[in-house]
């Protein structure tokens, strides 16, 4: 059988009931649920990927998140959640629909603050810099008004 002809065959009742519709298709703008569950697939093999160094006896990739164990956690609660919110609702878009919508805005809403974590994390050496030159958020202040005036 060619992989052609196998699309022409009828689905039974069990296919036609987990069959993805437009229900994980949405057209609101969001991630669908597949998207979701896909990119915390991705985010899990990447970061097995990088290297890691211990602290406290626990690895922590030292490119991304060097030496802040908290923020790891965080990161790695969000992805879960988000992985987990994800396959609740492909799983349950036909037997529940408004659990697998919450199960999605869950996902949504973990996706959001995973990308939150890595920015956060991305960003903060820049702003330790930036307030250690300047000492305090008062001499930064000062620093503004006096290069407006």
């Amino acid at each position: 059988m060619s992989a052609g002809f196998v699309s022409y065959l009828p689905m039974s009742s069990v296919e036609k009931k987990y069959q993805l519709d437009s229900e994980t298709k949405n057209s609101s703008g969001l991630p669908s649920a597949i998207q979701i569950y896909v990119c915390a697939w991705v985010l899990v093999l990447l970061i097995i990927q990088l290297p890691f160094e211990y602290i406290d006896g626990k690895p922590v990739p030292t490119i991304v998140f060097g030496g802040r164990l908290m923020p790891f956690r965080a990161f790695i609660a969000a992805v879960a959640i988000a992985f987990s919110g994800s396959f609740g609702a492909i799983c349950l878009h036909k037997i529940n629909p408004k659990f697998a919508r919450f199960c999605r805005s869950l996902g949504v809403a973990s996706t959001a603050t995973a990308l939150a974590i890595l920015i956060w994390v991305s960003v903060l050496p820049w702003f330790d810099t930036l307030f250690t030159a300047t000492n305090s958020v008062g001499d930064l202040f000062l620093f503004w008004v006096q290069g407006n005036s």
